[in-house]
């Protein structure tokens, strides 16, 4: 499956565009500012910033993770998200699963963070620092997909159409994969193509 691609994919284009409206150096200071006196968006704000840096930024995980667990400590479902993917893919940092886990699981519960249940399930489905399992994973994507998430989707509409941890359901693989092509998966709607018309 691609999901974790696809989320990565989707996470570095938000984050690019995000960044990008980040780059004058007042608008940078600013958002330096904020989270300073302690504003939780603008802290999630400069970690990514110094996740993918810009041209005014250097690069800097350390100071991601910092950043994210300011605010984190202050119940940010955004920053525990970013929190467990750093700690999923060891950008910058150890990777460490069962810290992706706990960071996704505590955006979960504050907000239903639906990146983090489109995370979470991907570990899942893959074993990545859990034990295997489809089902736990199918109804991790379940949640996100209803938030509108196309990775998810997508997911579901791959596990539908194989029978993976789920009963195969080809009317179940359709429906999800379109509603992720209809936001533009091009796996999706490459899965549309093998499914038999009803």
């Amino acid at each position: 499956m691609k999901t974790k691609s696809y989320s990565l994919v989707l996470s570095i284009v938000l984050s690019v565009a995000f960044v990008a409206s980040l780059t004058a150096a007042p608008t940078l200071a600013r958002y330096i500012e904020l989270a300073q006196k302690g504003d939780a968006p603008a802290q999630v704000w400069l970690g990514m910033v110094y996740i993918h840096g810009t041209q005014e930024v250097v690069r800097d995980p350390l100071k991601a993770q910092h950043y994210f667990q300011l605010a984190a400590r202050q119940n940010s479902a955004d920053g525990f998200y970013n929190l467990g993917l750093m700690n999923e893919w060891g950008d910058g940092i150890p990777m460490n699963y069962a810290l992706a886990k706990r960071y996704y699981e505590q955006a979960i519960a504050l907000s239903g963070h639906k990146e983090a249940l489109n995370n979470l399930g991907f570990m899942y489905v893959k074993g990545l620092g859990v034990r295997k399992n489809a089902q736990k994973a199918s109804a991790l994507w379940q949640q996100a997909a209803a938030k509108g998430h196309a990775g998810a989707q997508q997911s579901l509409a791959v596990l539908y159409y194989l029978g993976d941890g789920v009963p195969k359901d080809e009317a179940k693989a359709r429906y999800y994969a379109q509603l992720a092509a209809q936001q533009g998966n091009n796996e999706a709607k490459a899965l549309l193509n093998h499914l038999p018309q009803p």
